[in-house]
């Protein structure tokens, strides 16, 4: 087999009769490249090939399936001659030679490999000099001034090189150099971890802390714009640097947040405002517009921006790449749109690691070609912006399957609802084979949402307590590049009433009830107040019936019919009020998230009832665990548990989060065919934050979400905590930062 790309290349499939190491063969520009299994074919004797409607090729070989397409990132780490794996500043000299600093040493990349930096301290031996202690160091930031020096900054200190000879800048020591700007007029600034240091012919001429009006010592860039003005950013926000003194910006004056991690001015002028995980501003005329995850961000987290040829932003984050277009950022602050769409790339995407860094400058470089460079915690990541390919094709849209009080219903011919059933759920999808992680929706339920409802990449809906009466339940989805399939999917839902409900029956009652009052207008006024009497007490006791019967119905709304534990719908209502009362009173919440380890083995392996009687202990064992009446324990669906724990701090999280899984083990429940350990095991995702006014409490289930999915990633049977309490001007304690635990 063989076809034709785009670009004009030739590709051709080996049939098992070429060498047996290749199994494709790429022809362009009168050039011959090969493709085997070091390019991740699972084998090269290929039988079958198909391009679909989204340009995605598949491959079908005598060992599996195997889906290619055009890769936009590629990836430099240790293989090409990095000294390290984690990166930091990226900066390109006057010699068009690119330095990268790593947490271990220096490197330059040249003609398509990197050599390591050795320099030599003037006056000492190589073996005296501090800062290169066995032959290591942490390059924070990096600059080539007008005299060909090079200006690197350290974990301690600043050093200055020239032609492979160098010396510490003694009045640097002691300071974290995280970005080094020279300004117009030949002044030196660099951003460090105590202020702003200004050198004039490399003599410290001043530092600029708090006490000269920084919002706060710790200072990540500097930045000049096109009129000369001088821009700085770290902890404390944004500040401007004018008559010298500082004109600050934080979230009081609209900022979207005080940890500016970049500056990034387009051009017309608007200054994008990047910082560690509260989104983006965007300043134009003197007035803030900010962007977060709930308006479409991909990830709060905005450590670089560069821009493409084509307007899109590309933007680095701890959870990967994203690009938007810069329009639709205008738009979106112009109330022309009311959401925003991004695209993300991770390690799905070729990045060896989906975590960016930032925070030392430059933490983003574009090359003539257009590439643009992203250090990460393995290598760099380099983007193609010409190489996307832009999918056009709306997915699909199906409505898969519904439950009504947590039983599965057939939706052939409509869902139709007997009296008395409250709980609906739908389920739905969109069909799209390139980046179908990020596809998103819109539903709506005809006749009870009066508008569209943003589920973003969720895929079910819930419905309860619905009044008699039919519905059209549409659902509409997107593509990762913004492409609407309007027309989406409907399904019809018939509610049917009680008998008491109909109109038939109000009608007889009405014709009893005339009746009725013929009747005592009829009869003696001696037996009037005995009927009154009686009737007083029937009322009674049926109001009493209806009391006992309402709240039997709730308690069977609100539990779990297998375990007796909380439902999905009593975990919402109880977090959406714990949510509330943490914001009235500006305490921390948190949130554990436990999924049973290869359970669908389990299932396998001794059946369903064992499996049930499995959830019912996981479930005991999670009572055991928590007895306040702010904590609450719940089935949040399938195999997974959810804890909610309100007034709780990170600390008191991963007490309960181990408690839970040590109470797990000690249950001793054989599970031969798992994957993790010979008895049944969980994986535990912990989340803590402060509740404030601009967030819900779906965050914290997504981040909750987000911790058990790395635990997962990790090899399962751990706890990994994710806290995403709000960064202080002050420095932040050990016991607040993000981090995971393996047990």
């Amino acid at each position: 087999s063989f076809w034709e790309e785009s670009d004009g290349s030739i590709w051709f499939a080996n049939g098992g009769k070429m060498d047996p190491g290749v199994g494709l063969v790429r022809y362009k520009n009168g050039k011959f490249s090969t493709y085997g299994k070091d390019r991740g074919l699972t084998d090269t004797n290929i039988q079958a090939v198909f391009k679909d409607r989204e340009n995605n090729i598949w491959l079908g070989t005598g060992k599996g399936l195997n889906r290619m397409r055009k890769s936009v990132i590629k990836t430099l780490s240790v293989k090409e001659g990095l000294t390290d794996t984690e990166v930091y500043p990226i900066y390109k000299d006057s010699q068009d030679r690119i330095w990268v600093g790593t947490a271990k040493g220096l490197n330059i990349y040249q003609n398509g490999k990197f050599e390591p930096v050795n320099f030599v301290q003037e006056g000492k031996p190589y073996s005296e000099v501090a800062i290169w202690k066995n032959n290591q160091m942490s390059v924070q930031s990096l600059l080539e001034d007008s005299n060909g020096k090079m200006w690197v900054g350290l974990a301690g200190g600043i050093y200055i090189a020239e032609n492979g000879k160098g010396k510490m800048l003694e009045v640097s020591e002691g300071y974290m150099t995280l970005d080094i700007l020279e300004d117009k007029k030949g002044n030196i600034w660099a951003a460090t971890n105590k202020g702003i240091l200004l050198f004039k012919d490399y003599k410290l001429k001043k530092t600029y802390t708090v006490k000269d009006g920084l919002p706060n010592d710790f200072m990540d860039i500097v930045y000049q714009d096109s009129r000369g003005d001088l821009w700085f950013g770290g902890f404390g926000g944004l500040s401007k640097f004018e008559n010298d003194r500082f004109i600050n910006y934080t979230k009081e004056q609209g900022l979207t947040g005080n940890y500016v991690r970049t500056i990034y001015e387009d051009a017309e002028g608007t200054f994008w405002i990047g910082t560690y995980d509260e989104g983006m501003s965007r300043f134009k005329d003197g007035k803030f517009v900010n962007y977060r995850m709930k308006d479409g961000l991909y990830n709060n987290g905005v450590f670089a921006i560069e821009e493409d040829d084509h307007e899109h932003f590309w933007i680095s984050s701890n959870g990967g790449i994203y690009r938007i277009r810069r329009q639709e950022l205008n738009d979106f602050a112009d109330g022309k749109i009311t959401r925003i769409n991004s695209i993300g790339y991770s390690k799905r995407d070729g990045m060896l690691n989906s975590e960016c860094n930032g925070g030392r400058q430059p933490a983003s470089y574009k090359d003539e070609e257009g590439h643009i460079w992203f250090p990460t915690q393995d290598g760099i990541a380099v983007v193609d912006p010409k190489g996307e390919q832009y999918n056009f094709l709306p997915p699909s849209v199906i409505i898969e399957s519904a439950t009504v009080e947590r039983k599965r219903v057939d939706i052939r011919n409509g869902l139709t609802i007997e009296p008395g059933q409250k709980n609906i759920e739908i389920k739905f999808t969109g069909i799209s084979l390139v980046k179908s992680s990020q596809i998103k929706f819109r539903y709506k339920l005809e006749g009870h949402d009066a508008n569209w409802i943003d589920a973003d990449t969720q895929r079910t809906a819930y419905y309860s307590h619905l009044p008699p009466g039919t519905y059209q339940f549409r659902v509409k989805a997107v593509n990762s590049d913004g492409i609407w399939n309007e027309e989406g999917a409907s399904l019809n839902l018939e509610l049917k009433p009680y008998f008491y409900q109909t109109g038939w029956f109000y009608l007889v009652c009405g014709v009893f009830g005339f009746l009725a009052l013929l009747v005592i207008w009829k009869t003696s006024v001696y037996r009037y107040e005995a009927r009154e009497k009686r009737l007083a007490q029937l009322v009674d006791k049926k109001t009493e019936e209806l009391r006992l019967a309402n709240e039997e119905l709730q308690h069977l709304a609100n539990s779990d019919g297998l375990t007796g534990i909380s439902n999905r719908r009593r975990f919402e209502d109880f977090l959406a009020n714990e949510w509330k009362r943490a914001r009235r009173a500006s305490s921390e919440i948190s949130m554990i998230l436990i999924d049973i380890d290869h359970f669908k083995l389990f299932n396998d392996t001794y059946g369903h009832l064992e499996g049930d009687e499995c959830l019912r202990k996981v479930a005991g064992a999670l009572k055991e665990t928590v007895h306040r009446p702010t904590d609450l324990v719940a089935r949040f669906g399938g195999e997974e548990f959810a804890i909610v724990l309100g007034g709780t701090d990170a600390k008191g999280a991963m007490t309960i989060a181990r408690e839970v899984f040590s109470n797990i083990i000690k249950l001793q429940i054989p599970h031969n065919r798992s994957e993790t350990f010979g008895y049944l095991t969980v994986s535990i995702g912990v989340a803590t934050t402060f509740a404030k006014n601009e967030m819900t409490e779906v965050e914290l289930i997504k981040a909750a979400d987000q911790a058990l999915y790395q635990a997962k990633e990790n090899g399962r049977n751990q706890i990994v905590a994710k806290n995403i309490l709000q960064p202080t001007t002050h420095e932040i304690p050990d016991a607040e930062k993000e981090y995971a635990e393996i047990i």
